[in-house]
């Protein structure tokens, strides 16, 4: 709430105002709008409201500074639907993987065959096991 001064600079500057030009369409003197800005006087409930209107904004946003989304929490939204679009591209390929490793499993040479069972492999703990095949070990 101390920082009104520091929001009304931030948000004249991001909208292009000078304080001269905010000052006129407030009605009062530029050195009112520095005397805002720094600190030195607060503005009143009505210019608060005025200034909101004029800077397109809210007048909670004048008082307690612009909100900030939490990294983290943008963070774990994206990895949410990561997760969700890997699980559902897990559910659409795994029975045609399954179909394709049944049919065609000694038909195809080892390497090829690794490749791609490789993905169900990380992606389903029982199916490696359930086709009688061993887990590769990768090394880098």
């Amino acid at each position: 709430m101390r920082d009104i001064g520091k929001n009304i600079r931030y948000y004249r500057e991001k909208k292009g105002y000078s304080q001269e030009q905010l000052a006129q369409l407030l009605f009062v003197t530029r050195q009112t709008v520095s005397n805002y800005e720094t600190g030195r006087s607060r503005p009143d409930v009505e210019t608060l409201v005025k200034l909101a209107g004029l800077l397109d904004i809210e007048v909670t946003d004048l008082i307690y500074g612009p909100r900030q989304i939490s990294v983290s929490r943008r963070s774990l939204w994206l990895r949410l639907g990561a997760a969700i679009i890997l699980f559902g591209i897990y559910l659409w390929l795994t029975p045609f993987a399954r179909d394709y490793a049944a049919r065609y499993y000694n038909k195809i040479p080892e390497w090829y065959r690794m490749l791609l069972l490789l993905p169900a492999m990380f992606f389903s703990p029982s199916f490696p096991r359930s086709f009688g095949c061993r887990m590769a070990v990768l090394t880098l």
